[in-house]
This record gives C-alpha cells, sequence and structure tokens, in this order.
C-alpha cells in the first residue's frame, strides 16, 4: 500500500528575512499545533529561533531470565508458549525457548526451526509414502533371509528438544514434542514407542551403519559443542559422524549386529547415548547432548572482541544478539579499535538512495544530488547518520544565505522555490536489505516548507519531495543546523526480514511472475531461487542446477536380455529441482523441469534425482547418477548417499567440496541413493526431501 504524508511547519516572516536567508544552514521556527498543514499564514504566528527536539530517552534494557521459571516468577500468569531467554542470564546471548507446564514445574524447550515429517502408508514394515527428512532418528532393522523377522524401519521426528537453561545439555529420551512414525514391534526388543534424539540405528550386520540420524539447530543460536559425544553403541556397531554448517547440522550413520546373514535382529546405533546405555530402555530426564550458545555479535565493536585480529570488510551482525534478526555491516575502522557499521545498500542506481537540493529562487547554481552507496548506521537504536557521507560522491552546488552547499544529507529533499513548493527530491531505497523505514519518518523543516514522504514495497522504499521558500523535507527528528552538523543519526529504521520464500515475496511484490528471483535463507544469505506459479496461492521454489554434459541426471541401468529390467537405459537430466527454502532440503522426487529417456520392460521411464540404479547381477553397480551444484552457493554434506537393495554394489565420488558428486549404485537390484534408505512399499516416496544442502562456506 502506498502512503503519502505531507508535514508542513510555519517558520519565520517576512519580516525576519535576514534570519530566513539562513534556510538550509540553520532554521529558525515556530510551532503551528492548530494550524492545518499547508494552509496557513506566515503573518499569523509569532517568531521564535528554531530549536531541536528532544532526544528520545533511552530504552531502559529489560530483564534477563535464564530460565522459564524466572519469567514465571515475574509473570506468574504467564502460559505455556515462547519466550526469549538469556543463556546464563547474559544479555549478549538470547534465545528462543518454549516454556512447558507454566502451571507446574516449568521446563525449557528448544524450537526447532527445521523440521521433518513421514506419512505412514500403515503397513507393519513402517512404510511411507512421502516426507521430509530433518531432526529424525531412525531405527532400520533388514530381513536378509530371515523371514520371521522382516525389514521395517521407525522414524521419530522432533519438533522441540528439552534442554537443561544451566547447562545447556539436551534430553535426547525427551519425546513430549516427537512425532514417531513407522513399525512399532522390534521384536526382542520389544514394542518401541519412540528414539532418542540423535540417533541412527540399523540391525543386521557387524559394523554396517545403514541407520541413519539427523540434528540440525540452524535458525537457532546454537550448536554442537563437541562430535566427540556421538558414540557407537549396541552390538558390534559401526558408524560415523558427519558435521556441516559450523556444527549446526549433523549427519548420523550408525549400526551393526551379529547376524551376518542371519537377520538375528540385534542392533547398533551412533548416539549421543554412552556405550553402557540403551535406545530401548533410556528413560527421560537424562541430558546428554551439550549445545554450545554462539556468540552473535551485534556491532562490529563485539566482533572486534571476539577476533582481535579482524579487518574491515563484510560482517554477520545480529540485531540486539538475536539469531532471528541477522544483517550484513561493512565494518570500518577496525584497525583503529573503534569500528563504525555501515549498511551496504543494493540499490544505487539513478532513481535510488540520493536527496538534493533543487536550483531555484533564492538558490542560485545547479541542482546539488548526493549518491549514497553506504550508510552509516547505529547497531542498537538502528539509526542512520544522515550527514555521514564516507561513501557517498555529490554533484553540483547552490548558494543560499551567502553559503555553499556542495552536498544533501541522506533522505533530505531541500529547494527555496516558493512557500509550500516541493521541487527537491530524495529516495531511500532498502531493497535487498532486511530493514524497512519505521512509521512517520519524516519531518519538513525551513521558511513555509512543503513536502511528503510516500511509502512503498513494505516501506522499504520512501519517495521524498521537500522544499519552501527556503525548505526541506528530511528524517525525523528534525535538526536546525542539520547541513553543518559533523554526526546527526536520525533516519530510524526497523529489522523486517528478507523473503524466505517465493510466497513471501508474492506480498511485497505482488506484481513478480515466475522467473529467477532472489530469496534469503539462513543468516540472510541470498541464493537465486526460481519461482513457479507466482500467480498462484502456493508457489514453489527450484534450485537451477543446469543439466547435460553427464551432469545433474539419474540413470537407470537395463540389464542383458528380456527379462523385466530389460529394455534401454531410463536416464533423467534435471534442469532445476525443487528445494524446501527453509530447510534447504532437495525434493528428490519433483520431475517439473526434467526430461527423461528410454525405458525399461517393466514400465519404468524416469528416475528420481541423486538415485543410480541397476538390477544386474550381485553387488553390480553400472547405475549412475550425477549431482551437480557448481552453479549454486551450496554443497552436499558429506557420505550423504547409501546403498540399499540386494546385494548391493555402489559407491560415491565427491569433488569440488561437495558441490560435485558421481554415483555408482546396483545389485540385484539395488540403488545408491540419499539417506536416510525407507521402506517404501512398492512406489517411491513422494515428496521425498531426503538431500540435504548447506551453504558452502
Amino acid at each position: 500500500m502506498i502512503r503519502a504524508r505531507v508535514v508542513s511547519a510555519l517558520l519565520v516572516s517576512t519580516s525576519m528575512a535576514g534570519c530566513g536567508a539562513l534556510v538550509g544552514i540553520r532554521d529558525f521556527q515556530i510551532d503551528p499545533p492548530d494550524v492545518e498543514a499547508g494552509t496557513s499564514d506566515a503573518s499569523e504566528a509569532s517568531s521564535e529561533a528554531c530549536v531541536d527536539a528532544e532526544e528520545p530517552a533511552p530504552v531502559a534494557p529489560g530483564p534477563t531470565p535464564a530460565t522459564c521459571a524466572e519469567v514465571r516468577a515475574a509473570s506468574p500468569a504467564a502460559a505455556d508458549g515462547e519466550y526469549t531467554l538469556y543463556a546464563r542470564g547474559d544479555r549478549a546471548r538470547p534465545w528462543q525457548a518454549y516454556c512447558h507446564d507454566m502451571e507446574g514445574t516449568p521446563a525449557e524447550y528448544v524450537p526447532l526451526v527445521n523440521t521433518g515429517e513421514a506419512h505412514a502408508i500403515g503397513d507393519a514394515l513402517g512404510s511411507v509414502s512421502s516426507g521430509a527428512f530433518v531432526n529424525y532418528s531412525q531405527l532400520f532393522q533388514e530381513e536378509r533371509g530371515n523371514h520371521g523377522r522382516p525389514t521395517r524401519h521407525q522414524l521419530t521426528f522432533f519438533d522441540r528438544v528439552r534442554v537443561d537453561p544451566a547447562t545447556l545439555r539436551v534430553d535426547v529420551g525427551d519425546r513430549r514434542f516427537a512425532r514417531v512414525v513407522g513399525a512399532m514391534d522390534f521384536l526382542e526388543a520389544g514394542t518401541l514407542t519412540g528414539l532418542p534424539y540423535g540417533t541412527g540405528a540399523y540391525c543386521w550386520e557387524s559394523g554396517n551403519a545403514r541407520g541413519s540420524g539427523n540434528v540440525d539447530l540452524r535458525g537457532t543460536p546454537f550448536a554442537i559443542a563437541d562430535t566427540a559425544q556421538f558414540v557407537k553403541g549396541g552390538s558390534d556397531p559401526g558408524g560415523e559422524v558427519v558435521v556441516a554448517a559450523g556444527g549446526q547440522v549433523v549427519e548420523l550413520h550408525g549400526g551393526g549386529g551379529h547376524g551376518n546373514g542371519g537377520g538375528d535382529g540385534a542392533c547398533g546405533w551412533m548416539s549421543a547415548l554412552p556405550p553402557s546405555e540403551s535406545i530401548y530402555t533410556l528413560p527421560a530426564g537424562r541430558f546428554q547432548l551439550a549445545l554450545a550458545h554462539r556468540a552473535l555479535p551485534r556491532s562490529c565493536a563485539e566482533v572486534l572482541a571476539q577476533d582481535p585480529q579482524a579487518k574491515d570488510g563484510e560482517r554477520l551482525l545480529y540485531v540486539d544478539n538475536d539469531v532471528r534478526r541477522p544483517w550484513r555491516a561493512h565494518c570500518v575502522g577496525m584497525a583503529g579499535g573503534a569500528p563504525r557499521e555501515y549498511l551496504t545498500l543494493v540499490e544505487t542506481g539513478a532513481t535510488s538512495n540520493f536527496a538534493t537540493y533543487a536550483a531555484g529562487g533564492a538558490a542560485e547554481g545547479t541542482d546539488v544530488t548526493t549518491r549514497y552507496e553506504r550508510l552509516r548506521i547505529d547497531p542498537v537504536t538502528l539509526r542512520i547518520d544522515v550527514v555521514d557521507r564516507t561513501f557517498a560522491s555529490s554533484a553540483g552546488s547552490v548558494m543560499v544565505g551567502g553559503e555553499t552547499i556542495a552536498s544533501v544529507p541522506f533522505g533530505v529533499a531541500a529547494s527555496c522555490g516558493g512557500p509550500g513548493s516541493a521541487t527537491g527530491s530524495a529516495n531511500v531505497d532498502l531493497r535487498g536489505t532486511p530493514f524497512a523505514v519505521a512509521q512517520d519518518a519524516f519531518v519538513t523543516r525551513g521558511e513555509s516548507p512543503g513536502g511528503s514522504a510516500t511509502y512503498r514495497r513494505s516501506d522499504r522504499v520512501v519517495d521524498v519531495l521537500g522544499g519552501g521558500a527556503c525548505g526541506r523535507s528530511e528524517p525525523a527528528p528534525g535538526r536546525c543546523d542539520l547541513f553543518t552538523r559533523a554526526s546527526s543519526f536520525q533516519l530510524r529504521l526497523i529489522h523486517r526480514p528478507l523473503p524466505r520464500t517465493c510466497a513471501e515475496l508474492a506480498v511485497e511484490e505482488p506484481t513478480a511472475r515466475d522467473g529467477s528471483h532472489t530469496l534469503h535463507g539462513v543468516d540472510g544469505r541470498a541464493w537465486t531461487a526460481y519461482c513457479a506459479d507466482m500467480q498462484s496461492a502456493t508457489p514453489r521454489e527450484y534450485l537451477t542446477v543446469g543439466g547435460g554434459d553427464g551432469r545433474n541426471y539419474a540413470q537407470a541401468t537395463a540389464s542383458a536380455g528380456t527379462g523385466e529390467w530389460g529394455g534401454t537405459n531410463v536416464v533423467t537430466r534435471y534442469e532445476r529441482v525443487r528445494v524446501d527454502p527453509k530447510t534447504f532440503y532437495v525434493d528428490e522426487s519433483d520431475r517439473r523441469f526434467a526430461t527423461s529417456t528410454g525405458k525399461l520392460n517393466f514400465g519404468l521411464t524416469e528416475l528420481d534425482y541423486g538415485n543410480a540404479v541397476d538390477c544386474g547381477y550381485s553387488f553390480s553397480d553400472t547405475g549412475r547418477a550425477n549431482v551437480d551444484l557448481r552453479a549454486t552457493p551450496f554443497a552436499v554434506t558429506e557420505r550423504k548417499f547409501e546403498s540399499y537393495g540386494y546385494l548391493v554394489g555402489g559407491s560415491t565420488t565427491e569433488t569440488a567440496l561437495n558441490q560435485f558428486v558421481d554415483l555408482r549404485g546396483g545389485g540385484l537390484c539395488g540403488r545408491r541413493e540419499p539417506r536416510p534408505v525407507l521402506v517404501s512399499g512398492s512406489t517411491r516416496p513422494s515428496p521425498s526431501y531426503r538431500l540435504g544442502l548447506v551453504y558452502l562456506d
């Protein structure tokens, strides 16, 4: 919605022309509270010297509760819900907690931003028809010729995990906010009602780590304190831990057993449990998994305190140290010990982020235009220093009242065109930054001023007009001596997250059409999405990866002969893959921007992304696939692929920092596919978000 606001103020009568001539350098103002804007006559007002508005009183810092019990003590009526807590009461370490049982014994939970799910078919095996596999634990039991213990699996998905706010350790056995999908009966283990958080388990043979688990703390201020706390347990276990995203993402591969083909059901696992504990009997109340609260700097000074060797340049800061409010600052003066923060402007074209003093009337000369590339910003108040022109350039000059003006403060539109005129112009354009302009952020100053501020693009863009005889529009609070100040923090911004999804983009840009658009993910980092169905209620996000030349394809290799696996190789080539813009997991089953050739005799004509399949012979691996993300800012987590099937073969070759992955897979029959390996009945799950991506850096 576009809003125009015109604010006028009476300034000196013509009898004070000697003072009025100084307008633009120092103003003299009277306040006409009862006179309608734009209709006043200067002769009706008495004169007085221009007086700056008082600075707003600093906001006193609030309490810093460390526990939900402290929240309740301060507010006895507080109900269950989300509250801001502070790790050990440190104001610089806030985190969002879900407080449970506020009427009884309050308990703290970390709300997981990235959560998964799966839809069960309902059979005894735990088969699933679709799913998104993040923040889950898995137990996979394989039959392997013993029909008394058929293949089955269970998945436990976590929405919140309980944490001790004093130690920041997670109770991995607490499943109050978890959902269990799949089989419950695991034979000698009895009924299994759920798995501990951060567990990958598999039941069949010694050292086989086919089970999977995932911990994803992105969107929270926490990371895993130490991966050594994940250990192998159970029967003849094998496993590994893969860490990504600075310790915020952990992939767990675990399993074991001593059946060696006999299928006796004994299991092994990788988990945060001590080796003496069991995933079958772990009670709640065991705070095992240690987290670390990441230091999230609010200012460049805090960056410097954390890293005394930090240089000038782009840094990730957080408003009020809050992980939900990131922004990128350009730090200047780091070597001198008193750094300053600048906001880099994305829109710097001819019609964006300029300020003018229009020539004409009492302003003799040529239009003065100052263009800004970066703005100095106070990281605490989010006010812009409108007179800082470190990263600005100016052209033109005017003479006003005997003084030369050769540059214009940010957000200022000034002219001397006559009473109530507004021939000066300015623009504030914060598109591409996580900020918007606060409401009612502009005022008029000077002699008989006129002006307006028109907000648009979700308040990220403001078009300003101003003038008078002489007068201006400027960011509030107005300053009498604006043009001679060395520093003046005026224009107030608010943090407004940039669109993370195509649906959010459509709200900000209703005219946006299908095509490539910039979205913003974890820590506000930009990436290019292809938005489809933008004029519908449910736009979809795709990542352009580019196909052809042995890149981004999946192949099911035909067998010789006329059997059901005979025919011609099925090759599906992907130009774009669908991605969840919040979790950055790929739906391998979406083939909207894919093309396929070939057909197997049993009817297969297309194949999921990242799958290599054949049914040739024992341990064969003639199936092929490739994942190539080099045209994107993303990579695949290490060792994300696993072989599954009967007498399977396969391998993964990762290069280019895990942006380029070649897959070989097969068996009798078998495949190489993303983890977790799933029991899925007669059809492959769809959608199937298994392939997780992380930012390359």
